[in-house]
Order: C-alpha cells, then structure tokens, then sequence
C-alpha cells in the first residue's frame, strides 16, 4: 500500500493506493508546490500511524529544511520508542540542505535513517553519486 500526505496550511492526504482514482500517484505528487513554515510533525505522525497498521512498512518523509520546531515530537518519539522493534523505519530525505530541528530531537532514535545525501536531490534519489564516492544501499538494513 502507499500513502501519500502533504502540508500545507494543514496535512492532507493526497493519495492512497486502495482508494479508487483516476490520478496516479506521479500525477498527483507532480502537482504539488511546497512552502515554507510549515509544521511537518502532525502529518509525519499520520503516516507513521497509518504505515505501522501494516507490517514491513517504510515511511519516506520527503521534505525542505527544518529550521524552526512548530511543534513538539514527544507523540511521534514516543511510539519509535514503543515500537522500535516491529513499527516502521522513517527515512528522512531532505530536498535541499540546511537545519532540520525535527531530526535533532529524534535523532537517537534507531527507527529514524537519512538518505545520505551526495549530490542533487534526483541523483541521490535513483543512486548516483557524483565522481570518487561510492554509496551502498543495502535493503535489509531498512527493514530491520
């Protein structure tokens, strides 16, 4: 199953696989514009409610920088921690760098992984790296 949630003025649910539409997920994601001041804490702990009703369940939390917390991350640190073992991994994808106070208070969690980030946003993405780095993605260590 996918999920898709976007903020913006509030958290919204773009996309889910089992509802019936007419718009794929690459057309609906398309269409989004991002803006900054957004709180991303509220729709991070959707989708990690909703992915950990299924297991072997991953969260991919596409987002830009995180330079102020809007809100606090005790409910989502709270179920990483009830959960470490069997609820889903988040993986953390900034779409550009720069400061990310969310991760900073999670940041000890072992359910929280970033995408090591290399080069621009596509090609670290698809698993290029630019010239003298090597990366390996290994998926057995996302879903321990």
């Amino acid at each position: 199953m996918l999920g898709v949630w976007f903020v913006q003025e509030g958290v919204q649910q773009l996309f889910r696989s089992e509802w019936k539409s007419s718009e794929s997920i690459s057309a609906a994601v398309g269409k989004l514009r991002g803006a900054g001041g957004q709180d991303d804490l509220p729709a991070l702990l959707q989708g990690w409610e909703w992915a950990a009703a299924t297991s072997d369940s991953v969260v991919q939390w596409i987002h830009g920088t995180q330079p102020v917390q809007l809100s606090g991350v005790e409910m989502l640190k709270q179920r990483l921690e009830w959960c470490s073992k069997e609820g889903p991994q988040i993986i953390d994808v900034a779409a550009r760098p720069g400061p990310n106070r969310i991760v900073e208070q999670l940041s000890n969690q072992a359910a929280l992984v970033a995408l090591p980030r290399l080069g621009n946003l596509k090609d670290d993405w698809n698993g290029s790296s630019p010239p003298g780095a090597d990366v390996v993605r290994n998926s057995s260590s996302i879903a321990q």
